[in-house]
């Protein structure tokens, strides 16, 4: 079963936020890049996939 609207909803409230930690770990990459090691940024990103997983899953059952 989809629920339309609200799922459209939920997902691109999720997604803005998705955008705006990814254009974080950009700016800190570009800005500090020598201070904070690339692993932890990749670690960032993974976690952030993961949340993406997560929120998606239920929309889709």
């Amino acid at each position: 079963m989809y629920f339309g609207t609200v799922n459209t909803k939920l997902i691109s409230q999720f997604r803005r936020i998705q955008i705006k930690i990814r254009y974080r770990l950009m700016l800190i990459s570009s800005q500090r890049y020598k201070l904070i090691p690339l692993a932890i940024i990749k670690q960032q990103l993974i976690a952030v996939n993961y949340l993406d997983a997560f929120a998606l899953a239920p929309f889709h059952l």
